[in-house]
């Protein structure tokens, strides 16, 4: 409580807001403006980036949506996370949580890039059919 009675609000536990709340007199004001959830998609092996345009198209709309693309068959994940980090950390910049979202072998490049490159603002991972167990299929 401040010395003329006004009680202030600390958010800054809210990491994707940034607000101000005052009672001052019986007047609630609250300024700021929140940020936007970004989402990174991530496609599985010997894809492209069009198979998760469907989802895309939905992001994209909102302008909170990353679909890269990426040579899924060149080289191993951990290395594909060094090539999708400047992308990625340049959208996280600009969203108040970043949320990943990998199918097959996106998923374990989720795991690779977070290995290496933690977004402070990461929200949930979604990780959509990844073989996190190994895959029958790699082993061929």
């Amino acid at each position: 409580e401040k010395s003329d009675g006004a009680r202030s609000a600390d958010w800054s536990r809210i990491p994707d807001a940034v607000c101000f709340l005052t009672l001052a007199r019986g007047i609630v004001i609250v300024t700021g403006r929140m940020k936007q959830e970004g989402v990174v998609l991530l496609y599985g092996i010997m894809r492209t980036s069009r198979s998760m345009a469907r989802l895309e198209r939905h992001l994209v709309q909102e302008d909170s949506g990353l679909n890269l693309d990426y040579p899924s068959t060149s080289a191993d994940p951990g290395s594909l996370a060094g090539g999708i980090h400047e992308h990625v950390s340049e959208f996280a910049g600009r969203m108040g949580l970043l949320h990943l979202v990998g199918f097959s072998m996106g998923g374990l490049l989720i795991r690779a890039y977070l290995g290496v490159h933690r977004p402070v603002n990461l929200g949930r991972v979604v990780m959509i059919g990844t073989p996190n167990n190994g895959s029958e299929v790699a082993d061929l």
